[in-house]
């Protein structure tokens, strides 16, 4: 008989030798387990940094150097040559330390701020969504914000190196602040935070990243490491930056609106929202 022919008799004695009925066990499916698990929090990374960036419009002389809004803010966090070197430059720093000082929230309420600014068509954006964004950064990784609405077609600067004068012109033209956070492990967060003027035609270059070649599509970039805001926060605490009373040299470009139809200036504030990183129950992993 052929192997073929003799392989379902085979298979049948063996059938036949095994016992009657064979239970199988029930699984323990859960309906509700499972739902739990689809729908557990995500959670942040350890390193991960939460930042609110706000963006309020004034009249230049609300920004002046004896405003009611500068009474309410604290200059002396950055350290004096910085400020000094800041000031030459016409950029402004101040600490929010909590809640928004009064003067600041009426200016917030101005015109300036409940009209469509960005379209200039006279739409009510009384919505503080519209002039916020929330941005979840991770320690060391480059982020940026825009700081001007528009760009420049041509912007010509004159940067104050101690007592040199250098004079730059840049051709379509934008200014951001580059934008680095590291997470301290105690609820506060060190803000790293650069003026840079992008400018030019995008260019398209090849970037090693984690062992890849990846494409990469940017324009040019002009740092100011020299301006560099180098400041530790605290949850809730706010940094203020804004161009100085006379509008001059890098801080009049950054922080003035040229589209506006009366001069207008803007405030940039960089509230430290949350860390997710907490070294109070972290173990000790030794040297």
């Amino acid at each position: 008989m052929s192997p073929l022919r003799t392989l379902p008799l085979l298979l049948a004695i063996l059938l036949a030798s095994l016992p009657g009925c064979i239970k199988l066990p029930k699984p323990n499916w859960s309906h509700d387990a499972g739902e739990s698990k689809m729908l557990s929090p995500a959670r942040m990374a350890e390193d991960s940094v939460v930042l609110e960036v706000m963006f309020v419009y004034i009249a230049p002389q609300d920004n002046a150097a004896d405003s009611a809004l500068w009474q309410q803010l604290d200059e002396t966090h950055l350290p004096i040559p910085l400020r000094q070197q800041l000031d030459a430059n016409g950029i402004r720093a101040g600490l929010i330390g909590g809640s928004l000082p009064e003067p600041l929230l009426a200016l917030m309420q101005d015109e300036r701020n409940t009209t469509d600014l960005q379209q200039r068509a006279g739409n009510l954006a009384t919505a503080t969504e519209n002039r916020m964004q929330r941005m979840q950064c991770r320690d060391g990784q480059p982020g940026r914000i825009v700081v001007s609405p528009s760009t420049h077609r041509q912007l010509a600067v004159v940067i104050v190196e101690g007592d040199y004068l250098r004079g730059h012109t840049f051709q379509q033209a934008q200014c951001l602040l580059g934008l680095r956070t590291y997470a301290l492990g105690d609820g506060r967060a060190r803000i790293h935070l650069i003026p840079e003027i992008h400018y030019g035609d995008a260019t398209t270059q090849f970037v090693g990243q984690e062992g890849a070649w990846m494409l990469k599509s940017d324009r040019a970039v002009a740092s100011f490491k020299d301006l560099e805001l180098n400041h530790v926060l605290a949850p809730g605490q706010t940094l203020l930056l804004t161009t100085s009373p006379t509008a001059h040299g890098l801080g009049g470009s950054f922080f003035t609106d040229i589209q506006a139809t009366s001069d207008t200036q803007i405030l940039v504030l960089v509230r430290l929202a949350q860390t997710q990183q907490d070294d109070l129950f972290a173990t000790d992993q030794g040297p």
